[in-house]
């Protein structure tokens, strides 16, 4: 992959190549400017001179200059060109590369990795970023894509891959374990569903989204509470798809019922952000003595509470939604939240990525007049640049100098332009003497000015760059205190 350090490290010949026409078309680019004031001054000199007079002679000099300058235009258009494209399409090349290498050494991490603390939803996110080749089940849902579901059952699936033959979009109906009901269907395939797919129940809905990611056929599937909010039997339906759909690949599972879970290869038990139990479901059933443990207590506890589920249904409203605060949207009868995963594959027995998590704490209310003292007290409004402006009062001195010197920087341009602008005027003086001695003093203005520039753009930038990284720091240590005072 090129040479072992350096910018080259995850450069091949090809990149090489680019990056070395992308160096050339640089330095044409950044040449245009001298050469522009070349072509410049060479006017100047015809305009100064004491043949300025011959108007045909000042006329055909006009066009040779102004030729000059559209060859300059024309060699910088095409030098930025060049340099764009190849050190754009380069720097594609290679990070690519890194993203992949990154990925290889994340898939090589233990669980905990990717376990930061917080609810099963945020590390579902970080995982579903390592995977861009991914199809997430629980973004394809019918109840997400109901203008989708207004097509026959065949566009449906064909929304995963179009163009695909109609050989392939059966035996992925079939994987999905779909196949089936749509046969029975009047038009089968070509059978209109009705507006947001009236005429499908949930698990006929969601066993088509399945069908519909695995016409992609993805190397890592990440499934999202794919059977939530189904019944006993449509979820079992749903499963068994799953279970079908999940073979020759990896499947990233997260859940709120157990059950569906209990195939995985590796199932990791989260408390307060820490792994402390992983295995399958019988080695977690059986640790500590067959007395099971955290994983044993949760799935029992769920059990009893889907024994109580329709008696809990009949609960009045009120009750029902003061029962506890918590992030999560699931009720209290499943409070357990899980991730895991699978592969199928005989050649990789355990997934690089799987957890388990359940709820940290419930608190329990008679009403909901708690719920709403908490939801005002964490709303506010969003902080204003003013209140930015007060973090930095510690360093108002550093940024007073960093704002004079971005206004002396500015100042710059426009009084070089100046004095550029009165140059000319010198070239069309009669007297040497008085030439020589306005050409010295303008060259000790330029030289003024550069050394100014230097100066100003020293001061501005260093000032500033301290006083972000003094506001940085501090908007980190307000954040982490915020966070450790959870």
């Amino acid at each position: 992959m090129g040479a072992k350090g350096g910018i080259f490290l995850y450069a091949d010949s090809t990149d090489k190549l680019l990056i070395l026409f992308g160096t050339l078309g640089s330095i044409g680019d950044g040449m245009s400017t001298p050469l522009t004031m070349i072509i410049l001054s060479g006017v100047i000199n015809v305009y100064g001179s004491s043949e300025f007079a011959d108007t045909s002679f000042a006329n055909h000099e006009v066009d040779k200059f102004g030729l000059r300058l559209l060859c300059v235009a024309i060699g910088t258009a095409i030098s930025a060109s060049i340099e764009g494209i190849c050190w754009t399409r380069t720097a594609e090349r290679q990070t690519s590369r890194m993203r992949t290498e990154y990925l290889k050494s994340v898939l090589n991490q233990e669980v905990a990795y990717f376990d930061n603390q917080v609810g099963s939803s945020t590390n579902f996110q970080v995982i579903s970023g390592f995977f861009s080749d991914a199809q997430s089940i629980h973004d394809v849902m019918a109840e997400k894509s109901r203008f989708s579901l207004q097509h026959p059952i065949k566009e449906n699936i064909l929304f995963g891959k179009e163009g695909a033959p109609m050989e392939l979009v059966v035996s992925t109906a079939k994987a999905a374990n779909a196949h089936k009901f749509i046969t029975k269907l009047p038009d089968g395939y070509d059978t209109q569903v009705g507006q947001s797919g009236v005429k499908l129940s949930g698990g006929q809905k969601q066993r088509i989204a399945i069908a519909r990611a695995l016409l992609k056929d993805p190397r890592i599937l990440l499934l999202d509470e794919a059977t939530s909010s189904l019944d006993a039997k449509s979820e079992r339906k749903v499963q068994e798809a799953l279970d079908e759909a999940s073979l020759g690949r990896t499947t990233i599972i997260i859940a709120h019922r157990l059950a569906t879970i209990r195939k995985a290869n590796t199932i990791v038990v989260l408390q307060l952000g820490r792994v402390i139990e992983s295995g399958s479901h019988d080695k977690l059933i059986q640790i500590n003595n067959g007395e099971g443990g955290a994983y044993f207590r949760m799935l029992k506890l769920q059990q009893s509470s889907m024994l109580t589920e329709e008696a809990s249904l009949s609960y009045p409203p009120l009750e029902a939604r003061s029962h506890c605060r918590q992030s999560s949207s699931q009720s209290p009868q499943n409070p357990v939240s899980a991730r895991s995963s699978g592969q199928s594959s005989p050649s990789y027995p355990f997934s690089p990525a799987l957890s388990f998590s359940g709820p940290q704490s419930f608190d329990m209310h008679p009403n909901d007049q708690s719920v709403d003292k908490y939801l005002a007290k964490s709303s506010h409004l969003p902080h204003s640049q003013w209140h930015l402006v007060q973090m930095i009062a510690p360093e108002w001195k550093r940024s007073l100098l960093g704002c004079l010197g971005a206004i002396g920087a500015g100042s710059i341009q426009p009084f070089n332009a100046y004095c550029l602008g009165s140059l000319v005027s010198v070239y069309l003086l009669k007297d040497n003497s008085k030439i020589k001695s306005d050409t010295d003093f303008f060259c000790f203005i330029f030289l003024s000015l550069a050394v100014f520039s230097f100066i100003t753009n020293l001061l501005q930038h260093y000032d500033f760059s301290v006083t972000g990284e003094c506001l940085t720091k501090r908007v980190r240590e307000k954040v982490l205190c915020k966070c450790a005072h959870l």
